[in-house]
This record gives structure tokens, sequence and C-alpha cells, in this order.
């Protein structure tokens, strides 16, 4: 089975086409992605019947706009196991107090971000360091609805309790909190080090701002680095 890497990070790769083979893997793919215009989420099909997983949940300037959105690719949000935050940076994680008092869906977060989410502000809205990130930066709001998670985590997690055979795993690669996303059904899903998930075979990445990219793409980048 072809591995699939999802990157949930901020990314300076402009979109480019992708290969013949990336894309009948996406075809078959059951993750099904929602473009914010901002930031992507994700939606992961968990084994147990009708439930999901959330991968971020988007700025909060985007609240009205959310459950529209996850009703109009045919999930309900009582369906949704899990919320999980891939860093505690307010385009990514702006919507958690909605999704928490609202439905009651639970948020899981890395501890590393915990003050940042209950402060409700991110000191620095971005850790710029490509022109993509320069421009985004004067877009986002640093500001966002305080909350906190239900569960932070510091160390490896397993999720085979929200039916998915895979792994949350702290990495700090972005903010305090960053968490790396490891599934082992039919795709993957990682946060850093883009190049050494290429050398490992992954095949499609799925960031958190444009995407998908191909490994091709990923290289590119990286020659461009060094």
């Amino acid at each position: 089975m072809k591995k699939i890497v999802f990157i949930i990070l901020i990314l300076q790769f402009y979109c480019k086409s992708l290969d013949s083979n990336v894309k009948t893997i996406l075809k078959d793919s059951k993750v099904i992605t929602i473009d914010t215009g901002i930031a992507n989420l994700y939606l992961i099909p968990s084994k147990i019947q009708d439930k999901w997983i959330l991968i971020d949940n988007g700025d909060s300037s985007d609240e009205k706009d959310l459950i529209p959105r996850l009703k109009a690719v045919g999930v309900n949000p009582e369906n949704i196991l899990v919320n999980i935050i891939t860093h505690g940076h307010a385009d990514h994680g702006g919507n958690s107090k909605y999704l928490q008092s609202k439905f009651s869906i639970p948020i899981l977060a890395g501890l590393g971000d915990k003050a940042m989410h209950e402060s409700g502000h991110n000191p620095e809205v971005l850790n710029a360091k490509g022109l993509f990130a320069h421009i985004l930066k004067w877009f986002l709001n640093p500001n966002f609805s305080a909350y906190t998670a239900d569960l932070y985590i510091s160390k490896t997690m397993s999720l085979e309790k929200y039916g998915i055979e895979g792994k949350v795993v702290p990495s700090k690669s972005h903010t305090p909190g960053s968490l790396i996303h490891f599934y082992m059904d039919d795709f993957e899903l990682a946060h850093n080090d883009l190049l050494a998930y290429v050398n490992e075979g992954y095949v499609v990445f799925y960031p958190g701002h444009w995407g998908p990219l191909d490994a091709t793409g990923v290289k590119e980048v990286a020659d461009t680095k060094h």
C-alpha cells in the first residue's frame, strides 16, 4: 500500500501539478479536505461507524462557516470523536472553544501550547521563514476565544480508542506544542522534515496551507534551499 504523508504545517510551497500515481492515490483516499481559504482542515474516517476525527478547525472569523462546511461533505459535528489541533496558531485552532461549548467535541492538543490556548492570543502569529509566510502574517488575527483542551499530551499517544491505527507524537517543530500525526491505515500524517519523509518513501503530502504536494515537488523545493 502506498504511503501518504499529510503535513499539517505552515509551508512555503507553491502549488504544483501532481503526477498520475499521486492523483490515483488521492482519488482512492477516504480523507476529506476542507479548504477554508486560509488553512486546510482534514476529516479522517474512523473504523467506528459514521465517526470522524477532525484535524484543526480554522480561524475564528470562519466560525459561522465551519458547520456548513462540515455538513456540505456529509459530516455532522455530533459524529466527530475528537478534534486534534496541530499547533496553537489562531488559523488552525481558532474555533476550539466554539466546538467545545456548542457540540461538546473534545479537543486534543500538545501540552507545549497550553499557555497560548488559555491566553487566547498568539504572541507571534507566524514564525515567518518564507515569502508566503511573511505575506500571510499580515492577514491573520492573532486573537481567538481562549480555551483549554480536554486532553493535552506531552508524549506519544495511540489513536486506537478513536478507531484509528495510528499515533500522535509531539514534535515542537512549529510551536512548543506542535504535534506529528502518524496514521497507519491507508494514509499517514506528519508535521516536520519533509525531505526525510520523502526519502522514506512517502509520496503525497497534505499541508495545512495549499497542497496536496507530491514527493517531486518537495524535493524541488528542498534542492533550492541547499
